[in-house]
């Protein structure tokens, strides 16, 4: 059984027809969906509560509600611990993709083909399908200045990728409960996909894009809900702080300054310190399998 997790927060109408998309594809597979609500001000899931609740339950839709917004490492996390007991696999979906014919079978042989593995499939916009990515890497020509991710072409054959970004991110739950779930000291949004991606490898699992199929993605011009860069960037030093050597943390934070003044970087710096990542650095080493020189020389990743 695989449980397909959907983080929501103000989708509009794109909750429900993700939801349609998913039960309409006819599948082998034995599934069930998780909304998390993660505290949406637009209503978005009033009508799974209520008009189309029955449905919902006919189809095995269970919705879990926040109260508060609490981010989308949280939210994630919160899907996974709502899951039912008889499901071995979970895959997290975006609140507002749509689905071709026999996505989950594909995803799902390629999770029992494959030993502690992450599987992520292609994401295409959904206005215009050729252009899709397939897992992703740092975007080389923004790595300056900004820790990046960057769509990867489709490969020829299922794929070893450095980053499985969250419109499609399916894996046992066992992996998943091993490498300790999505970070919760990150901040609302942001990279968190990438640093539970680099987790995986060093940790000494696997990530694979399939070139067998895709997820069409909406891509917004504005996203529903406030994402600011200090996130982002909070993020990106938790990342360098859990994960990296010296240097590379060095690299960061000459990032973050030459886009910004002092007091700014020294805010971020005091907020991190503030927070658990020195304890969870050490217990990242002591667990982990292979060093960030590792994952970066093995994709060819000059940072």
């Amino acid at each position: 059984m695989i449980s397909i997790i959907l983080p929501c927060r103000n989708e509009g109408k794109l909750i429900v027809d993700t939801i349609y998309s998913i039960v309409a594809n006819k599948t082998n597979i034995s599934y069930e969906i998780i909304v998390v609500d993660d505290g949406s001000i637009d209503g978005c899931c009033n009508s799974l509560r209520t008009d189309l609740v029955h449905t919902c339950n006919y189809y095995n839709v269970k919705i879990v509600t926040n109260q508060k917004p609490l981010g989308a490492c949280k939210t994630r996390n919160i899907g996974v611990s709502n899951s039912s007991s008889k499901s071995e696999y979970i895959c997290f979906c975006d609140a507002h993709t749509f689905f071709e014919p026999n996505w989950l079978d594909k995803i799902n042989k390629c999770l029992l083909d494959n030993n502690d593995v992450i599987v992520t499939a292609g994401i295409a916009d959904s206005t215009n399908p050729d252009m899709c990515g397939y897992g992703a890497t740092l975007n080389m020509n923004e790595i300056k200045d900004y820790f990046h991710p960057l769509w990867l072409s489709k490969p020829n054959k299922i794929t070893e990728v450095p980053f499985s970004l969250g419109g499609c991110m399916a894996m046992s739950k066992q992996l998943f409960n091993n490498i300790g779930g999505f970070d919760e000291g990150f901040q609302t949004f942001g990279n968190e996909d990438v640093e539970l991606s680099i987790r995986t490898w060093l940790f000494g699992y696997k990530i694979l894009a399939t070139p067998f199929t895709k997820i069409h993605h909406v891509f917004r011009t504005k996203n529903p809900y406030p994402i600011s860069q200090n996130d982002i960037d909070y993020n990106n030093l938790r990342i360098a702080m859990s994960h990296f050597n010296e240097q590379r943390i060095e690299k960061i934070l000459e990032q973050m300054k030459s886009r910004n003044n002092t007091e700014y970087v020294e805010q971020i710096m005091s907020n991190i310190s503030k927070s658990d990542v020195y304890q969870q650095r050490i217990r990242y080493l002591l667990t982990r399998k292979y060093d960030d020189n590792f994952f970066f020389n093995k994709f060819n990743i000059n940072f």
